[in-house]
């Protein structure tokens, strides 16, 4: 027999802030754990990885993803991908970009649900310039006032301009449906 008595739902802002909060007691327990280092996560990460360096990616990623911040924030996309090798490729994106003028900025909208995704890709794409020698900045002004995310600078400068596209369901629709009609 179905229950019929009225239900109190909670609404999806208060979830979002009881998850925050309950992830925000997680953290402090889970980045002092020292779980990187056992056996199964060493091997995600493929080749032989300094503890030292890894400690520090780790670190750097704790600094940011505080819980603070999780109780502040609520869910996350970057839940998902503080685990194992996203957790120590952050890490080092992080770590490669110490120094960069304007990080803080950067840092703050990695803490933003809305602007993660493309931050990330602005994080990850600027670490891997400033690995192959190029000078970095994020969010260099331009001469009309307008901003770039990135400049990149070795014997020429380059303004880069960073789009994260996701799929939009509809969009995947229409292409099912020319791949494959009714």
């Amino acid at each position: 027999m179905q229950d019929c008595r009225p239900h109190r739902f909670i609404s999806a802002t208060s979830w979002n802030k009881i998850a925050g909060l309950e992830i925000a007691g997680r953290l402090r327990d889970w980045y002092s754990s020292k779980w990187w280092y056992e056996e199964q996560y060493q091997r995600m990460y493929g080749a032989e990885i300094d503890n030292g360096e890894l400690d520090r990616a780790v670190a750097c990623v704790a600094e940011v993803f505080n819980a603070q911040w999780a109780a502040d924030t609520g869910l996350h996309p970057a839940h998902s991908l503080l685990l194992a090798t996203g957790l120590y490729n952050l890490g080092t994106d992080l770590l490669a970009l110490e120094g960069v003028r304007r990080l803080p900025s950067v840092i703050h909208d990695l803490k933003q649900p809305s602007h993660y995704e493309s931050t990330r890709l602005e994080v990850e794409l600027a670490a891997l310039l400033r690995r192959h020698g190029y000078g970095v900045e994020f969010r260099p002004p331009l001469p009309d006032g307008r901003k770039s995310d990135i400049l990149a600078s070795s014997d020429q400068q380059l303004c880069l301009e960073a789009k994260y596209l996701s799929s939009s369901r509809s969009v995947y629709r229409q292409c099912l449906g020319h791949v494959f009609p009714r």
